[in-house]
């Protein structure tokens, strides 16, 4: 767009069944989802969430809300993280019944090839922010067993291992360590009243 490519507009925004035409429609038909970021770079091309408004209409910016069938599952979802404080369950797992660690991953995976955030991430977000962590599950899986297991051997071997690692750790992982007194670069593991053991 900023190269001026020859095309048709609306609005100024290219519009068409091109690739940048396509492009341009999804990031506008998205716009409120993308991330703030995001948002900040397409306005300096032009696309303000006035003129992404303007480029779809109506009809193509309505947001496609939660089915009732995932209304129905996310409430096992809610039972679950009240139980369990996350929603980061084991891909075979099953809750009351319901194969909430299948349900789960499938919710990652789509999450993971959609560009922006849907409703239905919003929803899980709300029951636990790091339900899709950009770092593997499999570190969450064991957050949470440290978390709840300090003492465990299993735990205490992960607890020193991430001690190791921890200038390497993605930031929120090292904050997610220091919330449950896991202090990142020193070798001591502290309970205490800020601890949610």
């Amino acid at each position: 767009m900023r190269a001026g490519r020859g095309a048709d507009t609306e609005g100024g925004l290219p519009i068409g069944k091109d690739a940048l035409g396509s492009w341009v429609k999804r990031q506008c038909t998205l716009y409120t989802s993308l991330h703030p970021d995001q948002q900040h770079l397409l306005a300096a091309i032009g696309i303000t969430l006035e003129a992404a408004q303007a480029r779809v209409g109506p009809r193509d910016s309505r947001r496609r809300t939660t089915t009732p069938r995932f209304e129905t599952d996310v409430a096992h979802a809610r039972s679950y993280a009240a139980q369990h404080g996350h929603l980061a369950s084991h891909a075979g797992e099953e809750h009351e019944g319901f194969p909430i660690g299948r349900w789960l991953a499938e919710h990652r995976q789509r999450a993971r090839k959609t560009m922006g955030t849907s409703p239905q991430a919003r929803v899980l977000a709300s029951l636990d922010p790091w339900w899709n962590p950009p770092w593997p599950m499999r570190w969450q899986y064991a957050y949470h067993h440290a978390r709840t297991h300090p003492d465990a051997p299993r735990a205490a071997r992960w607890i020193t291992a991430q001690r190791r690692a921890g200038p390497l750790l993605h930031p929120d992982q090292q904050q997610l360590l220091a919330d449950i007194g896991i202090s990142v670069g020193r070798l001591s593991f502290q309970r205490g009243p800020s601890c949610s053991l």
